[in-house]
């Protein structure tokens, strides 16, 4: 029999002990009331009985709530100790931070409050319970055994177990003399694991009331230690988030459904200047241009109508491009991606706002190259990797008969036939493999079929790690272009060739007088090879120090367009020192500030006229003069000024001699030749012209004067060798010059054979005559050179006007008639004193 059953029977035997002192107490009143109030028995016994019955009745009603009253009180503490004690534990739960400390309190808590021996919180891992906290005598779990049945069976079944004595009920356990006690084994569960709460107590301790208890605290343990770990992870998301908003450089912010801010991120000072106070406590309204807050504004009510429309999805963001005002009074143009997230009846806005000013600055860059690129006058394409085309401008689809939006998508293939194609991958594996490539002709189909030639360049667009992304390229149709470059090699070509065989030394001077081009003519003449010349040397180097300052003057006012000749004389000087007479002839090129000259060495032909004169003069002395030696002496005097020496050997008897000499030649000189001179010897002996260079077979190298050539000729007449003439030059002797020279011996050893017989006048008259039919020989000769000039200035005319040229070519003739009048004024000149003499022999 249970407790409940033994508190009804007492409550029973109560009942009749009480019903039966009644009944005893009616009695013996019935009696004496009978006596007293002489009531007959029946009547009394009515009224006892009913009363009896009433007292049967209500006693147990007003002795039962006496008993009931106190069990309720009983009961209601306890229940208020279990309250007590889920307070106290919730209060724990409520107001410690920390999780292992909450566990240990709570546990504390019910063993003081319900006199519990032992609690352990634990956790399954899988295999194995591991103690979270423990509080009392301790040892529970610390074995190394496998895991008791009924715990196993807790965790597995998640079902709470109760055992009144583990002295009667755990035979097999080996926690049995351990805790010799009731036990109670409460399975719980947190979002992360499952757990078990196990409290010892004393025996039969466990009633309802208790168990619930115990599972109540257990399922509120579990509780707080779910919240525990949400609000530590929520903790640590508000602290990172509010670390990355404190440090991020957007500006992180939200706003009320009034458009008031209710947070805003330290940023908004490195992007508006505000400080976070400052821009908190400024309307919206002041931060931003009218313009962008009624789009904000607009924006906001038609996604709050949407949403409450059901026609947008409250998580989804818009992004608006704004212009805010910056506290220095600049605008700063952002881009802010808002959300309106439902709150309370109402709605909050978040939003995240970054500096786009620089991308304005660049997207407008981009604008304007973009609308530069579309209406460029060249073609620029973008593909991708594989030649899908991404990006066309107007003139390189228009020059392919396309429109540009009908080629978007398109491979690059399209613009080639499929020969063209062979050399187009080429071209594309090789702008993979280098990178870019410039300046490549690539041939290319019209959409009518025609092809074209495209001057190219081609890039690879890579991204950061280097992986190619996109090529572009650019080009240009070089149809015309080619055209006229054909044309224009054809004639480089041509001109090239005039240049090269023109026969003439010809160069190309560029504005800082350095020589860039030279024909193998200017080689000869300058004795430099072209790569010594060739845009190492300046021009100013081979010209004659007294001639170059006039001459610079002309390179310069030539580029400026001042009238300066372009035909004159200077004196050159060539690699070896040797200075030479040239005439040039120089314009400018078109377009460029470079100049052409042509150059004609005319040392020959100034020597030559040169010698003209001296000749012609010496004819007049031999005519004027009857004194030998005074003849003699002239030859030496006037010759000298032509040549480095000249010397004269007057032979007589034998034995007797007598030499003239001029110039660096002395009487040693002289001697040393008779004696050693191959030349001279070769003269004296055979009676012949000898020219010899130093350094020749043969030279004996007999003089220390320097000089290159000697040249010595004979003075016969009608088989009689009256002398010698030498001549020692650094220049070479050339026909002509030999010609003359032969000529003058010839009068001059007539005239020394008519001193000794005057009746050979006459014969030297017409001698001189002869020599005069000569003069005009050679004034023929120095016609040719205005041939010459003419001719190398025709050949030039492809980089002169004709006007350049004609006035040239009449600048050479002026001066070459004016050097003819003078050998004629010589030539009558000498006719005058050969008449006289005539006149007078008459």
């Amino acid at each position: 029999m249970d407790n409940r059953q033994f508190r009804i029977n007492e409550e029973t035997m109560l009942v009749l002990i009480i019903a039966a002192a009644i009944f005893a107490t009616d009695f013996v009143i019935m009696v004496l009331m009978s006596v007293i109030f002489q009531i007959t028995v029946s009547t009394f016994a009515l009224i006892v009985l009913n009363a009896s019955i009433l007292v049967l009745v209500i006693s147990p009603i007003l002795l039962l709530p006496k008993k009931r009253i106190e069990d309720a009180k009983n009961s209601a503490e306890k229940l208020n100790r279990v309250l007590r004690v889920m307070r106290e534990v919730n209060h724990i739960i409520i107001k410690e931070n920390d999780l292992k400390a909450m566990i240990f309190k709570s546990c504390m808590k019910l063993r003081e409050v319900r006199g519990y021996f032992q609690i352990t919180i634990a956790f399954y891992d899988g295999e194995k319970l591991k103690k979270v906290v423990e509080s009392g005598t301790g040892g529970f779990l610390d074995r190394s055994e496998d895991i008791p049945p009924c715990i196993e069976r807790v965790i597995k079944l998640n079902e709470a177990i109760f055992v009144k004595s583990s002295v009667v009920e755990c035979d097999e356990c080996s926690y049995k003399n351990h805790f010799p006690h009731s036990t109670a084994l409460i399975p719980f569960n947190t979002q992360e694991r499952r757990m078990l709460m196990a409290v010892f107590a004393s025996e039969n301790q466990f009633d309802e009331e208790e168990i619930g208890l115990l599972k109540e605290i257990a399922n509120d343990i579990g509780f707080a230690m779910d919240k525990f770990r949400a609000e530590k992870a929520v903790y640590e998301s508000e602290r990172r988030y509010r670390l990355l908003a404190e440090n991020v450089q957007d500006i992180i912010w939200t706003m009320d459904e009034n458009l008031r801010l209710t947070y805003i991120s330290p940023s908004v000072e490195k992007i508006l200047g505000y400080t976070v106070e400052e821009a908190m406590n400024t309307p919206l309204d002041r931060l931003m241009t009218p313009e962008s807050y009624k789009i904000v504004v607009d924006t906001y009510k038609r996604s709050l109508q949407e949403i409450k429309e059901g026609n947008r999805d409250p998580e989804a963001s818009r992004t608006l491009e704004l212009e805010f005002y910056h506290k220095n009074g600049n605008r700063v143009w952002v881009e802010t991606k808002t959300n309106a997230i439902p709150y309370t009846n109402t709605f909050k806005i978040i939003g995240v706002t970054r500096d786009i000013s620089e991308r304005k600055k660049a997207d407008e860059e981009i604008r304007k190259f973009k609308t530069l690129v579309d209406n460029a006058n060249y073609g620029v394409a973008i593909a991708d990797i594989n030649g899908n085309l991404l990006y066309i401008n107007r003139y390189f689809a228009e020059i392919h008969g396309y429109r540009a939006e009908e080629l978007i998508g398109k491979n690059l293939s399209i613009f080639h036939n499929e020969e063209q194609l062979k050399d187009v991958m080429r071209i594309n594996k090789l702008l993979i493999e280098e990178g870019s490539y410039s300046a490549m002709e690539v041939w290319h189909m019209h959409k009518d079929g025609s092809v074209f030639p495209m001057l190219m360049n081609g890039v690879v667009i890579k991204d950061d790690r280097g992986k190619p992304l996109y090529i572009a390229a650019t080009a240009i149709d070089i149809t015309e272009s080619k055209k006229m470059n054909d044309a224009l090699q054809e004639s480089e070509q041509k001109y090239r060739t005039t240049f090269e065989h023109t026969g003439t030394a010809m160069i190309v001077i560029e504005e800082d007088t350095t020589i860039s081009t030279v024909n193998s003519e200017f080689e000869r003449l300058s004795g430099y090879r072209k790569d010594e010349i060739e845009g190492k040397i300046s021009w100013t180097k081979l010209v004659h120090p007294d001639d170059l300052k006039i001459m610079k003057k002309y390179h310069l006012e030539r580029r400026r367009n001042k009238g300066v000749p372009n035909t004159y004389e200077f004196r050159a000087i060539d690699k070896n020192g040797n200075i030479r007479n040239v005439l040039l002839t120089i314009g400018m090129i078109p377009g460029t500030s470079k100049s052409v000259a042509s150059i004609i060495d005319i040392t020959n032909m100034k020597k030559l006229h040169n010698l003209v004169q001296v000749l012609s003069e010496i004819n007049e002395v031999v005519a004027r003069e009857k004194n030998p030696e005074t003849v003699l002496k002239a030859v030496c005097d006037k010759l000298n000024v032509l040549y480095s020496g000249v010397f004269v050997v007057q032979q007589g008897n034998p034995g007797d001699s007598e030499s003239y000499l001029s110039g660096s030649i002395n009487l040693n000189f002289i001697e040393n030749a008779l004696n050693s001179c191959p030349a001279v010897l070769k003269t004296i002996k055979n009676g012949e012209f000898t020219k010899i260079k130093m350094g020749d077979v043969g030279c004996n190298k007999c003089s220390e004067i320097p000089h290159k050539y000697i040249l010595s000729f004979p003075l016969i007449h009608e088989g009689n060798q009256y002398g010698v003439i030498g001549i020692i030059s650094n220049f070479d002797f050339d026909e002509n010059e030999t010609t003359l020279l032969k000529r003058l011996s010839s009068n001059i050893a007539f005239a020394l054979s008519s001193y000794a017989n005057e009746e050979s006048r006459k014969v030297a008259v017409e001698q001189l005559v002869a020599n005069l039919i000569q003069f005009e020989t050679s004034a023929d000769k120095l016609r040719n050179p205005l041939a010459i000039i003419i001719i190398s200035t025709l050949e030039l005319m492809d980089e002169m006007n004709t006007d350049d040229a004609i006035k040239i070519i009449r600048e050479y003739a002026y001066r070459l008639k004016k050097e003819l009048d003078e050998m004629r004024k010589e030539e009558i000149k000498t006719f005058e004193i050969t008449e006289d003499y005539l006149v007078k022999e008459d």
